[in-house]
């Protein structure tokens, strides 16, 4: 009996015992700039993408006076060869409903991180990716937004310059879904959506053209391939 035991084992660690998914890795790189007037009104929509992954990233009182609810285009991105420097011509290539939380980093004293979730539609694809917040059951959540300075609990420490922040966001693309989510159809994809943003709060409207307030992001898809 204990040989018979040992031989059911070696065939479940085995690892071609089951079948294997195999996956096809893509990259996508993007450009996300503020619309003059862009509102603040996709609350409710987060709410129901924070609902479809079903980790209580939000909290209830979302959105609150410093929270970001809004659908933002996405563009692409085009560099000199010589520099890197970024160059048109720009095409929309999708959108992204973008949630953060900032009172949480605000107010409830959690760190330096900003709670996001993000419904993503690039290049006719669809997904939701979500960073940082609390979790009832599975405590605290990896990535969310940091400000990537020291900060002070109540004063914000700008850096390079004076009134100047740079942001980073790390996130996770969640494989699956609720079937009846209204947001994304499920494939089974997963993978991570970093943003690097450039925020002058010093000169919002850009007019002394020192600084330029946008957002670079890379997304790394792995896909299941059906055989």
């Amino acid at each position: 009996m204990k040989n018979f035991m040992l031989f059911l084992l070696a065939i479940f660690l085995h690892s071609g015992a089951f079948a294997e998914t195999d996956f096809d890795q893509s990259t996508h790189i993007f450009r996300i700039a503020p619309l003059p007037g862009t509102e603040n009104n996709a609350g409710d929509d987060c709410k129901a993408a924070a609902a479809a992954t079903g980790l209580a990233i939000l909290p209830d009182t979302f959105p609150g006076p410093n929270s970001i609810a809004a659908r933002v285009p996405l563009e692409s991105v085009h560099t000199k060869k010589t520099n890197g420097e970024l160059k048109g011509p720009i095409k929309n290539i999708g959108e992204a409903l973008v949630c953060q939380d900032w009172d949480s980093f605000v107010f409830a004293g959690l760190g330096n991180f900003v709670p996001v979730i993000y419904v993503v539609d690039i290049n006719g694809k669809t997904f939701l990716a979500e960073g940082g917040g609390f979790s009832p059951a599975l405590g605290q959540l990896p990535g969310g937004g940091q400000i990537m300075a020291p900060q002070d609990p109540f004063i914000p420490l700008f850096f390079p310059a004076p009134g100047l922040i740079l942001f980073n966001v790390s996130t996770t693309i969640l494989p699956a879904l609720p079937v009846d989510n209204p947001f994304v159809t499920s494939d089974g994809s997963g993978g991570t959506m970093t943003i690097n943003s450039l925020l002058d709060v010093a000169d919002p409207q850009g007019l002394d053209d020192r600084f330029v307030t946008e957002g670079i992001g890379v997304i790394r898809f792995l896909d299941p391939i059906d055989d």
